[in-house]
Order: structure tokens, then C-alpha cells, then sequence
């Protein structure tokens, strides 16, 4: 069942809402190296950053692109919510995320306004976010954040290849290169991949 959603929103409550841009589109996708091939490789989307959330199961990839930013969002277990919507709804369009002046007030006053808000978490200034259900905002989940980070510029370390691979993880809201023995299952096959080539390079004398 749908919630009930007001016909009609005060002006000053957007103004408290302190939506100050749109940051990006999330895509939930099956494959992200196929993902990456249409919207970098045939596109030119910009690699930025990611890594995986192993707390959610999610393996992210941020890009530019026609200077806008889009998140591709690859399950990387059956229990991750990602998967389930894949589950139901197929590849597609997530969410969208907004920046916000500041988001405590923000969640204090979507309630007021008649959108009851889910996950939401405050306890890092890094990355503080909430969301508003697809079923009160004709379809599309919606997230406001706050942010003290600049999201558009990349981290030092993490390139594309390491994220497709693994190599990256998310801590405390920030993505960082991952130690070998924390990488999960995929990218330890990939790291091993090349072992019979390199062994072949190593000289014997």
C-alpha cells in the first residue's frame, strides 16, 4: 500500500529541506566490467572512485559523465539488498542522492512534511544519510546526505582496475586500497590468475 503523500508541500519546508544539488544516479547492475565497457569505455565516463561496502555486500563505482556523476552498484552476495532488487525489478536505476545543507534538519522536517524516512544514520560526519521510500516519491528511492568530503575527486591508490578486482573497501565512509588477506573471495582468484605467467618470467640463475 502506498503512503499517504500531502497534496501539497508549504514553500518554507523545501527551504528547510536545504537541498543544495543534485550529486548522482545509482544503478544496480549484474556485471560492473560490463557496466564499465558502456558507460567509460563506449561513453567516456570518467573513472572517479569506489570499493566495496562489505557491510551491505555492494561493490561501487563512481563516474563522470557529460559532467554528471553516476553510481554503478554490483551485489556482491545473494543477501545484499542490491540483489534483491535486481531480484525484482532487474538492472536499472537505484536511487538518487541529493546534498543537503544540513541533514539533521532535513530528517526532522521530511516527517512533518509527510515522508516517513528509512535508514537513516548520523553518526559520521563523513557520509551522514537518510531515504525517502519509492512508494512517496513516485517510484524512485531517494537519499539526502551531508557530506565533509569532496566526492568528486578520486583517492590515491584506488584506480579502476583495483575496484573491479576487489582491491578496494570502504572505511568509515571512505575508500581506501584493501590489505590482501581482508580481499574477499573473487578478488583473491584474480590475484592468482597470473601466477603461471609470472612464475615463467622469474629468472632461475
Amino acid at each position: 500500500m502506498s503512503e499517504a503523500v500531502p497534496d501539497a508541500v508549504p514553500e518554507a519546508v523545501g527551504d528547510a529541506v536545504g537541498v543544495r544539488r543534485l550529486d548522482h544516479v545509482a544503478l544496480a547492475v549484474r556485471d560492473l566490467d560490463r557496466a564499465w565497457a558502456m558507460f567509460g569505455e563506449t561513453l567516456g565516463g570518467r573513472f572517479v572512485t569506489g570499493g566495496d561496502n562489505d557491510e551491505t555486500g555492494i561493490r561501487l563505482l563512481h563516474l563522470h559523465l557529460g559532467g554528471f556523476k553516476i553510481e554503478l552498484m554490483q551485489p556482491l552476495r545473494a543477501d545484499s539488498l542490491v540483489s534483491h532488487t535486481l531480484d525484482r525489478r532487474g538492472e536499472g536505476m537505484h536511487h538518487v542522492t541529493f546534498v543537503v545543507d544540513d541533514l539533521g534538519t532535513t530528517v526532522d522536517v521530511l516527517p512533518v512534511a509527510g515522508y516517513p524516512l528509512t535508514g537513516t544514520d548520523l553518526s559520521n560526519p563523513v557520509w551522514r544519510e537518510t531515504f525517502v521510500r519509492p512508494s512517496a516519491t513516485q517510484g524512485a528511492l531517494v537519499q539526502f546526505v551531508d557530506t565533509t568530503r569532496d566526492w568528486s575527486q578520486g583517492v590515491d591508490g584506488v584506480d579502476l582496475d583495483t575496484v573491479l578486482r576487489g582491491g578496494a573497501v570502504f572505511r568509515g565512509a571512505v575508500p581506501c586500497v584493501r590489505r590482501a588477506a581482508q580481499r574477499p573471495a573473487d578478488a583473491v582468484r584474480a590475484a592468482f590468475d597470473d601466477v603461471p605467467q609470472r612464475i615463467e618470467g622469474v629468472s632461475h640463475d
